[in-house]
């Protein structure tokens, strides 16, 4: 029997812009392990928020 993955192991999806202009979905554990992958690519972050929260901004 396969136990199931504990919260802390599963991904959030964020929605993130950054310096050249570009919108991501992205998908990490949390923001901080986000920041490090985007920056890792050479990406530079103007704005990310969880893709739920930014939904919700939407449609009010």
């Amino acid at each position: 029997m396969t136990a199931a993955p504990s919260s802390a192991n599963q991904l959030t999806e964020f929605r993130v812009q950054t310096e050249c202009g570009r919108l991501f979905g992205w998908s990490a554990i949390d923001e901080e392990s986000l920041r490090r992958e985007m920056k890792e690519k050479g990406y530079q972050i103007i704005e990310v928020q969880p893709m739920k929260e930014w939904e919700l901004n939407k449609s009010a």
